[in-house]
């Protein structure tokens, strides 16, 4: 199995044509974007919602920027995107483009990135969403062969309040369906019990990091802890 430790190894990337259109891909959905190689809106669910983060209204799609146009059972890196921000990258808008999917194509993965409800923003839809990221990775498992990906290769890489997915992560370790080879988090904002979690970090230096970084002042949104909300 590819591992994201192993991925420094660059490999070569297949040279792309103007629509690659993988077999079967048009039956998932989407559309194929030239500007990032990559079909954006495949929907995953049904919801939409307006998310007062971003002030417009959003659904439950991913974008899809498959390694290449040949290769088939590729890993997969599934992004979370942090809050003020949705899953839309972009070529020419920062640095996540270059420095996650042109790093990722470059060693051999795919990358999916997901659009989700967030339990603190939306918390006033009943129920309380927070069940998106393993929804849309069971989803992932369903759809691997259409999509080219190995179903049981599969990481999440997320940021603040996307590190929902680490939560996610332990929560579903044992569903095979959800399960990821590692959920690698960066910012983390949703607070919860330090040392349960740090405990099962892949590096016992970032689970200590992890509980260093929490501070008390950050485990509360009003009176309402964190991870009370994304636990009810």
């Amino acid at each position: 199995m590819n591992t994201l430790l192993a991925s420094v190894s660059t490999l070569r990337a297949s040279p792309w044509a103007v629509n690659p259109a993988p077999e079967g891909l048009a039956g998932v959905g989407g559309r194929w974007c030239v500007d990032g190689q990559c079909y954006r809106g495949i929907a995953w669910g049904r919801e939409s919602w307006f998310d007062p983060a971003v002030g417009k209204m959003l659904r439950q799609d991913l974008d899809f920027f498959p390694v290449d146009c040949e290769q088939r059972a590729s890993p997969l890196i599934i992004y979370i995107h942090p809050s003020l921000d949705t899953k839309t990258i972009y070529p020419t808008r920062g640095p996540l483009y270059a420095g996650l999917v042109q790093a990722a194509r470059a060693s051999g993965f795919s990358v999916a990135s997901i659009e989700y409800r967030q339990p603190v923003w939306d918390d006033l839809l009943d129920p309380t969403p927070d069940n998106d990221i393993a929804a849309a990775r069971r989803w992932v498992h369903a759809h691997a062969r259409p999509l080219g990906i190995d179903a049981g290769n599969v990481f999440f890489v997320d940021q603040s309040r996307g590190t929902l997915g680490l939560r996610t992560a332990l929560q579903h370790r044992r569903d095979p369906a959800v399960r990821v080879n590692a959920a690698y988090s960066h910012h983390e904002r949703t607070t919860f019990r330090g040392v349960e979690v740090a405990r099962r970090f892949v590096a016992e230096a970032d689970g200590l990091g992890f509980v260093d970084r929490i501070a008390p002042e950050r485990a509360y949104d009003g009176v309402i802890p964190f991870f009370l909300r994304y636990l009810r």
